[in-house]
């Protein structure tokens, strides 16, 4: 028979269920984030830090009805009876850099082969700059520092040949100058890790061409950058 005592001890025990409304450990504080769990960045709302921060084994629901478990630290979560099989959303980070980043022209940088010296400008373009892609794709987001980025507006653009129907042409064996998204930092501290975040319009479907740009009003030096791809490998 079930008795007080045992009852409160079950319930101190439960998993917890996360959603947007919860209060956080402040008391005050909304969670207020209903995205894609693992699109979370720790530091950008108390919301997103306490997701980033949860332990293996617990669960998220958003308002449209996905629920979400937590498999692995940092933050790597499933839809709960996913199973891991039957198509899921696969996360893949690109690592990538470039030894100089100058005014004027965007620098792209090379998305084949990991090479800080393969960056270059638009005339310069080539096959080393251009990611066929898998599946479809969203680019989520681009990390982004450099020796000198005190005071720079630093603008990233996600190009792809998606649309683009002239076999022949650059634009189609790369992809266009133009980007199909730009997100644009000003930075206040040398060495600043910055978040680009991108919205799911920058996305290209499997067989389109992916390519990154950096634009800058000022030197930037030596930069690290990290690419953030969702792809749907159903």
């Amino acid at each position: 028979m079930a008795t007080v005592e045992g009852n409160a001890f079950e319930i101190e025990r439960r998993g917890y269920q996360w959603s947007m409304n919860n209060t956080l450990d402040d008391g005050q504080t909304s969670l207020l984030y209903d995205g894609n769990p693992n699109n979370v960045v720790d530091g950008n709302t108390p919301g997103e830090s306490k997701l980033y921060s949860l332990l293996p084994g617990a669960t998220f629901f958003q308002s449209n009805g996905t629920w979400w478990i937590k498999k692995a630290t940092p933050n790597t979560w499933e839809i709960v009876g996913s199973g891991g099989g039957g198509g899921s959303a696969s996360s893949h980070v690109i690592t990538r850099g470039a030894f100089e980043v100058n005014t004027g022209e965007k620098t792209f940088l090379t998305l084949q082969e990991n090479s800080f010296a393969g960056d270059t400008v638009w005339d310069d373009v080539n096959y080393i700059h251009t990611l066929i892609l898998p599946y479809d794709a969203t680019v989520k987001r681009v990390v982004l520092r450099g020796t000198a980025t005190n005071g720079a507006t630093v603008k990233i653009g996600m190009h792809t040949n998606q649309g683009v129907t002239d076999t022949n042409s650059v634009d189609y064996k790369y992809f266009p100058e133009t980007a199909e998204e730009t997100q644009e930092v000003t930075y206040t501290y040398n060495n600043e890790s910055q978040v680009f975040t991108f919205t799911d319009a920058a996305s290209a479907a499997m067989g389109d061409t992916l390519g990154v740009s950096i634009s800058t009003d000022q030197h930037l030096g030596t930069i690290n950058a990290t690419v953030v791809i969702d792809y749907d490998v159903t």
